[in-house]
């Protein structure tokens, strides 16, 4: 399983990431990282998520 970030996905993680840094750098980096490491468990696992029709093109299959 290949795993794609939208413009907006990655434009959230900044926004997530800015926001926690505000108060604590440590933390945002720690939260940042575990967002992340949470997609190599989807990739290994892709049927743990749901299916995202809305991100859905013809003949591929995308879960988040």
């Amino acid at each position: 399983m290949k795993i794609v970030w939208t413009d907006t996905a990655k434009e959230d993680m900044e926004l997530i990431y800015q926001f926690h840094s505000a108060f604590n750098a440590a933390y945002a980096v720690r939260l940042y990282n575990r967002i992340l490491d949470e997609t190599v468990i989807l990739k290994s696992f892709p049927l743990i998520a749901p299916v995202e029709f809305k991100l859905l093109p013809e003949n591929e299959t995308i879960r988040g």
